[in-house]
């Protein structure tokens, strides 16, 4: 028997499968198939210093089977099944300010709701929820809904998988911020009392940076890697690293039942901010210090 928001997979992952929904009235199931990587997106932008290519956000929609010829193909497996816990937080970075961390969630809360409520009329509606998973009228139903909204059909496509990608509940349609599935969390917790040096300052209650600190730089700055490095900005690699070494993940149950993970940022007082950030990054670019030679294209997958 299948379940949705399960996992199907091998240790090696030959299979990676995610079960988003099983009708058994009608013997089918929908899923992603997690190996399967999204078509690229061309760029609009002719800046030559731009990637011409961007990822797609999420495939573009489930794909379906009948029950028996999924479990035909999945029992050439020994594989496992786990519950999948969704990565659906409202992260913001800890240096801005408390009043505007407090105003983008509100407003990405909102943002939320008016997505749910764009694409309510066929998640919501069992007939049409079918259709869009197990039968050719998904675009005909996108279609309609576009012309009765004034949305493009592409935007609520790209909803409607999203949807289902992560989740299918209210909290899968926050912005898709830094979505890697990744589930890293720093090795120790910092203990000691070790306050920021320099003038004392009301606004933030960073603290000095601690050997450990320095370790976690630079194994990040080895998993971004030397082209990503040169591509992007100093404040961009600190949100990076804030959101995967600097924040706690929070499971949450739904009344539904299902699981979704919540990235918490750590207090400021148990964090470094970004001009400690930045000043290791330039101490080891001035000491030639950056490893690029070890790099492993094993730890980047762990982010995406």
């Amino acid at each position: 028997m299948f379940h949705k928001h399960t996992i199907i997979h091998t240790e090696k992952n030959s299979i990676n499968l995610l079960v988003v929904d099983v009708n058994y009235q009608h013997g089918k199931i929908a899923y992603f198939d997690l190996n399967q990587q999204p078509k690229a997106r061309k760029s609009l932008s002719k800046d030559p210093k731009r990637s011409p290519i961007r990822p797609s956000r999420v495939q573009s929609k489930p794909l379906c089977a009948s029950i028996d010829e999924f479990n035909r193909h999945i029992s050439k497996y020994d594989y496992l099944v786990e519950k999948t816990e969704y990565q659906n937080g409202l992260y913001i970075p800890k240096q801005l300010p408390k009043l505007k961390r407090d105003k983008i969630v509100s407003e990405r809360i909102q943002d939320a709701k008016d997505r749910y409520e764009l694409i309510a009329p066929i998640v919501e509606d069992d007939e049409k929820r079918y259709e869009y998973l197990y039968t050719n009228l998904a675009s005909h139903h996108i279609k309609t809904l576009s012309i009765a909204t004034g949305v493009n059909a592409v935007h609520i496509a790209r909803l409607l998988s999203q949807y289902f990608y992560r989740g299918a509940c209210l909290e899968a349609m926050y912005p898709n911020y830094r979505y890697c599935g990744c589930n890293y969390q720093p090795i120790s917790d910092f203990s000691e009392n070790s306050p920021k040096r320099g003038r004392h300052t009301t606004s933030t209650e960073y603290r000095n940076r601690l050997p450990e600190d320095e370790k976690n730089i630079e194994e990040f700055l080895r998993r971004l890697g030397k082209k990503m490095f040169n591509r992007i900005s100093y404040t961009q690699m600190y949100r990076l690293y804030d959101f995967y070494y600097q924040s706690v993940e929070v499971s949450i149950k739904g009344d539904d039942g299902v699981k979704t993970s919540r990235k918490v940022p750590k207090a400021q007082s148990d964090s470094i901010s970004y001009q400690t950030f930045y000043y290791c990054i330039k101490l080891l670019e001035k000491n030639r210090l950056f490893s690029w030679c070890i790099f492993s294209p094993a730890l980047i997958t762990q982010w995406h």
